[in-house]
């Protein structure tokens, strides 16, 4: 315990003197002084929380009819930034979280697949004779791989955008 007994002396000693902890000298404030400090780094810490991403969320439809099951993609129409998407499905879908829009105009793509009510044989890797339902591509290229489909999402929380295919 012995070879300890200089730290304790130090801190003893400093702490007598008035100089505070480790002898850097007293840091006194007042309450309210405090109470501004932590409301200002709390107003500071969410200005900076916003992404500036949108979440955006719609309907899409085909000939008046939902779109029970496909994918939508919404590119930035100048090239620059990422492209985002997600599931349709019943008709609907929601592009938030990790998923969420920059604001700006972009380039939407479509695809949606539905069953033809045939049956195909599946081929490999499936064994001989295996039979699938036949599904089909039904939205045409010009909302899709060539698509000329643009909408512009308004910077804010949340925007909605809904699509009734095939545009008059």
């Amino acid at each position: 315990m012995e070879m300890f007994a200089c730290l304790r002396w130090n801190l003893r000693s400093g702490m007598e003197e008035g100089n505070g902890f480790w002898g850097w000298g007293r840091f006194e404030m007042s309450k309210s002084r405090w109470a501004y400090g932590l409301i200002l780094a709390g107003l500071m810490f969410c200005w900076g929380c916003g992404s500036g991403l949108v979440s955006v969320e719609g309907q899409v439809t085909w000939q008046g009819q939902p779109v029970e099951e496909g994918n939508i993609v919404l590119e930035a129409a100048d090239g620059q930034g990422p492209s985002v998407g997600g599931k349709i499905q019943n008709g609907q879908y929601r592009l938030s979280g990790q998923s969420a829009v920059p604001p700006g105009e972009k380039i939407v793509r479509i695809t949606a697949t539905r069953k033809t009510g045939r049956k195909i044989e599946a081929g490999p890797p499936s064994p001989p004779g295996t039979w699938v339902e036949e599904v089909e591509s039904y939205i045409p290229a010009e909302y899709n791989s060539q698509s000329k489909l643009r909408c512009t999402i308004p910077p804010g929380k949340s925007s909605r955008q809904d699509f009734a295919l095939p545009m008059q």
